[in-house]
């Protein structure tokens, strides 16, 4: 059944309007499919900014191929931008999912469309329910001319195409990541043991990355500080589970990144690999992270955990290590500090989820000579939870 996706679009949602879609408490975020309910997107647009509502989003990133001669719009977010399929077979394919409706971009004057899509799975024969996407750049699949739908043209983010399922919440129903209870004035060990914790089980179908391309899959979230009044009070945290790179001459990237700014702007980060094992990831004399599910992969993987904790020790200390490397303040100064992050940076009950993100990206320079590339995956579950261990 088709459902009532696009009438719901302009709606701004409440804490109650979509806690079936997904679950958010004061000590957890939760996207559960089997679970939750979900049947829906609540937006879904392409060409979009960095605004969001609450609610659950997907971003299609990228241009209009020149060749298409398709006039869009700054932000495409009708009805006529996307083609809804139900059930195809197609989106089986491509994500892994079973029995998933799918949206794909489209050209509102035509019937021509992109081979990106998003997908949704609400019924499957191995009880797996949940999100796919598919990112595709270069020559259409059949050869004939370049996709509808490929990387960015110009900066930023130059030749990158992405799909990004965005879940934004509400300030006064956040989830707040280092709200576990402990007893902060006697107790010296809850620097470590308050930590945060995320959980997503994920899926890389395919992937094909020729030299000089790469793909990923990744997922994301932003912290706020309640003291947030300067505009720079966040920490935008960034796990790359999958990362294939096609070559020797790829773009950069680390594994798991966290930086402080909503939009991985030119703030300065801290970063480094996803190790496993109970590992933790060190930069700069700096723990950021440990890592408990798998390592990074290379190659497509089957239905895979993944576990990662940031401790509030942990946490503290890479403020104060990006505060140094502005060159302006110093992070051994609680007040210098305060200066990027807010008068309640210290504060572990001042923090909140912004917003949770589960992504895929293509780099591809060559995608207008017809080179292909592409990435797609699922996944079913994604949860943060405030923990004490």
């Amino acid at each position: 059944m088709i459902r009532k996706l696009f009438a719901a679009w302009l709606t701004i949602f409440s804490l109650a309007a979509f806690s079936a879609q997904f679950q958010v408490t004061e000590s957890r975020f939760r996207f559960h499919p089997a679970e939750n309910g979900f049947s829906q997107f609540d937006l879904l647009r392409w060409k979009p900014t960095n605004s969001y509502s609450t609610g659950i989003t997907v971003n299609f990133h990228g241009d209009v191929d020149s060749g298409t001669y398709c006039q869009v719009s700054q932000h495409c977010v009708t009805s006529s931008c996307f083609q809804y399929n139900s059930a195809n077979w197609n989106s089986d394919t491509l994500t892994g999912l079973e029995n998933s409706d799918y949206w794909t971009p489209k050209c509102p004057q035509s019937v021509k469309m992109g081979n990106s899509l998003a997908a949704i799975s609400t019924t499957s024969s191995n009880g797996y329910r949940g999100i796919g996407i598919y990112t595709y750049t270069g020559e259409k699949p059949n050869g004939i001319g370049n996709a509808f739908f490929q990387p960015k043209h110009i900066n930023p983010n130059n030749n990158i195409e992405g799909t990004y399922v965005h879940f934004s919440v509400s300030d006064a129903g956040s989830m707040r990541p280092f709200s576990a209870e402990c007893d902060w004035m006697n107790d010296p060990t809850c620097e470590d043991n308050v930590r945060l914790r995320v959980w997503t089980n994920q899926l890389v179908d395919r992937s094909y990355t020729p030299p000089g391309t790469q793909s990923l899959q990744k997922v994301a979230f932003v912290l706020e500080n309640d003291s947030n009044t300067i505009g720079s009070a966040f920490a935008r945290i960034e796990y790359t589970p999958f990362v294939f790179c096609g070559g020797d001459n790829c773009v950069n990237r680390t594994n798991a990144v966290i930086r402080f700014d909503p939009n991985q702007g030119g703030a300065p980060f801290v970063g480094g690999p996803l190790l496993g094992g109970g590992n933790p990831t060190q930069s700069q004399g700096v723990t950021v992270w440990e890592s408990y599910g798998p390592s990074y992969a290379t190659s497509p993987f089957d239905t895979t955990w993944f576990h990662y904790e940031i401790s509030w020790g942990d946490f503290v200390s890479t403020l104060r290590y990006v505060t140094s490397q502005t060159g302006q303040y110093n992070g051994n100064s609680d007040s210098d500090v305060a200066q990027i992050f807010g008068t309640n940076w210290n504060d572990p009950h001042s923090w909140r989820l912004k917003n949770f993100r589960y992504a895929q990206e293509v780099f591809n320079p060559d995608w207008d000579n017809g080179v292909k590339a592409y990435v797609g995956g699922h996944s079913n579950w994604m949860q943060m939870d405030a923990i004490k261990k």
